[in-house]
């Protein structure tokens, strides 16, 4: 049995038995000045595997990632020589699997269209965070990078990382889509006959999205549920939301909207009453979404370019477990080639 880490030394330790790659001296300093306690009992349940959950193992994937010189790599490659690493954790805490995924394609991805994307997600991402120059504190008081010195007690004196109001505030956030938690009645299917993962939140002025990775029980086939919710005074009412579920057939014909094949994709007859609809436009500097059911008021939201690359990842990596053996290539080759099909018909209906 492990022992909750007090030392770098030992955390490097903990991290190599449950194979996750440790950071540097500079990152686990931060590490434990943000972190705390917190990473650390995480880290002992996962190597002593003690009632570890799911999430359990992202959070630790992501702030070591974080923490990690591969992380300052990828910043450079987006054209930030010098990041603060505490506010990149906190990033990495909230972006997740998409934040890891963004990282590992910039420094990986042999398709620049690919990696180019990547780079513009984390670019965005960074400016609007504000992670830059005037914010970096790689040393100073606390972060030595000594093996001997205590790692989850706060090492000297904090490291400066400024307290910004980050766009998706605990207030307006939605439940996230993985427990019995979000059971409404405009779910599109029942609870019990759902999984949920990740999700991403896209914020408008009137309403807001979110995109959760969804399984069925019945074939276990991967997909997406989609929720949208209205702002009522200075929150979003995730309790009233919409929510639908794509079909697994579908997931290429969005997937395709979002890679531009598509200028425009209407998608209805969902939920128990056949009565949900989706609409989904490309106007050319954002794309539109806007979800309907009957009885409820539309929820639209307006996405910039940059918010649909958390969707668009997430819509691959659910087709991807539907078919292990298609690349991400061949899946947006596939969905080009039904996405033309489709426009086809369009006009010969018209």
């Amino acid at each position: 049995m492990y022992e909750i880490p007090r030392n770098q030394a030992a955390v490097k330790q903990l991290l190599r038995a449950v194979n996750i790659q440790a950071p540097d001296g500079i990152g686990l300093s931060q590490l434990s000045a943000t972190e705390g306690e917190k990473f650390a009992e995480r880290l002992t349940r996962l190597a002593n595997q003690d009632g570890v959950q799911p999430r359990d193992i992202e959070y630790l994937q992501s702030v070591t990632l974080a923490a990690h010189p591969d992380t300052r790599k990828a910043a450079k490659e987006a054209a930030y020589d010098r990041i603060n690493i505490g506010r990149v954790i906190e990033i990495a805490k909230r972006e997740g699997r998409t934040f890891r995924n963004a990282i590992q394609m910039i420094l990986e991805a042999k398709d620049r269209h690919e990696k180019a994307m990547a780079i513009q997600y984390l670019s965005t991402l960074f400016e609007e965070e504000g992670v830059g120059e005037e914010d970096f504190a790689p040393t100073g008081p606390g972060l030595v990078s000594t093996e001997a010195v205590d790692f989850p007690v706060q090492l000297g004196a904090p490291i400066p990382v400024q307290n910004r109001v980050p766009k998706e505030s605990p207030s307006t956030q939605p439940p996230r889509c993985e427990s019995k938690s979000i059971q409404t009645s405009s779910s599109d299917s029942h609870p019990d006959q759902r999984k949920f993962g990740e999700s991403s939140h896209i914020y408008g002025g009137t309403a807001a999205l979110c995109f959760c990775e969804c399984e069925v029980k019945q074939g276990n086939k991967a997909t997406v549920m989609i929720e949208a919710a209205l702002k009522e005074a200075d929150r979003f009412n995730w309790v009233d939301k919409i929510a639908l579920m794509l079909s697994v057939s579908e997931l290429p014909m969005v997937l395709g909207f979002f890679c531009g094949y598509l200028p425009g994709l209407k998608l209805g007859s969902h939920g128990q009453s056949m009565d949900k609809s989706i609409e989904l436009e490309n106007q050319g500097d954002k794309f539109f979404v806007k979800l309907s059911a009957r009885g409820k008021k539309v929820r639209a939201v307006p996405m910039l370019p940059r918010d649909s690359y958390s969707v668009i990842t997430m819509l691959i990596r659910q087709m991807q477990k539907n078919d292990p053996n298609l690349s991400a290539n061949l899946i947006l080759s596939l969905s080009e080639k039904l996405c033309s099909m489709h426009a086809r018909k369009a006009v010969e209906n018209d």
